[in-house]
């Protein structure tokens, strides 16, 4: 059996330590997956802490959830689903101000989005899983 096996029963048993384990264990990968699809880390915090509140309901009803790791990618990509049917267009006077610091940041950032979005969507789902998680 594995530890997460383990911290999925202290949690069901009111173990709040086990829980800030859990999360503290899959909160950046999770993170990082939500982040690589919307590009923004105040949406990406929200949606990572979105799928963890999803997790833990399901977790308390003594659901059987298999495998965890696979189970929270597809709380968060169902997440992210909702996130893309509810988006609206933002206002160009919206935007944030940009620095020079940022802008090479942002150079980088862009030619990897580019890549990314050049991928057929069968493809790019598991780019992002095998390069970046």
């Amino acid at each position: 059996m594995t530890s997460d096996f383990f911290l999925v029963q202290k949690i069901r048993n009111g173990d709040y330590l086990a829980g800030n384990q859990f999360v503290e264990k899959y909160y950046p990968l999770i993170y990082q997956y939500c982040f690589l699809h919307i590009r923004d880390k105040e949406c990406a915090e929200d949606m990572t802490q979105e799928t963890f509140v999803r997790f833990f309901e399901v977790l308390m009803k003594n659901t059987d959830i298999g495998k965890i790791k696979a189970y929270l990618y597809s709380i968060a990509g169902n997440v992210i689903k909702n996130y893309y049917k509810k988006k609206k267009e933002i206002l160009v006077d919206q935007l944030p101000d940009m620095t020079e610091s940022n802008l090479t940041e942002i150079e980088i950032r862009l030619d990897i989005e580019r890549a990314l979005d050049q991928l057929p969507e069968e493809i790019k789902e598991t780019a992002i899983l095998f390069f970046f998680q």
